[in-house]
């Protein structure tokens, strides 16, 4: 019988589930709401404590998962313009990062079908994420925008004085404000 300690496992969940949402967000291009991501991480660590609980069998079924995941990404995300992107990006990102994990407690032979719990250490915990949100980012950027939205409407403002212009979506320009996440427009000072 293996030993998990409840501490651990909540601690461990809502650490990587606040950087799920975090990293959802940011591929999706939603806006970092660090607050609700953390309610929605305490959220999914208690659940996962509880999950591990004995008489909670009910709690590791796919269904009771993937309501928890849903309901994570409307206390995430809601109020979102993108609120259906955004919480299929933060399941995309979880299933990714999941099996990321599983895969490597396979190759390390600690995991097997059906674990409740893997023991992975930290090294690849983090490698793992990495790599997931490497390879989201890249996918997701890649995925684009709708042709209709090629171009935009912009008005500058500066010192009282406005400017209108009409902008070009460039999918392919990744800056974002750090401070809120959103995207960036780039335009010449003339």
């Amino acid at each position: 019988m293996e030993t998990v300690y409840i501490d651990s496992l909540f601690a461990l969940n809502l650490v990587i589930d606040y950087l799920l949402l975090l990293c959802s967000a940011r591929v999706a291009g939603a806006e970092l709401r660090r607050r609700r991501f953390f309610l929605a991480a305490l959220l999914g660590a208690g659940y996962a404590a509880a999950s591990v609980l004995p008489g909670a069998g009910l709690l590791s079924r796919a269904p009771m998962k993937l309501a928890l995941g849903v309901l994570m990404g409307l206390i995430a995300f809601g109020g979102e313009a993108r609120l259906r992107r955004c919480c299929c990006v933060f399941l995309a990102v979880s299933a990714a990062f999941g099996g990321a994990c599983w895969g490597a407690s396979m190759l390390a032979g600690q995991g097997g079908y059906g674990a409740v719990y893997l023991a992975v250490s930290p090294r690849v915990l983090i490698l793992s994420f990495a790599l997931c949100y490497a390879g989201l980012s890249l996918f997701f950027s890649r995925a684009g925008e709708r042709p209709e939205q090629v171009r935009a409407e912009l008005t500058l403002t500066f010192r009282g004085r406005s400017l209108s212009l009409t902008a070009l979506v460039d999918t392919g320009n990744s800056l974002r404000d750090p401070a809120t996440g959103r995207r960036v427009a780039v335009a010449e000072a003339a």
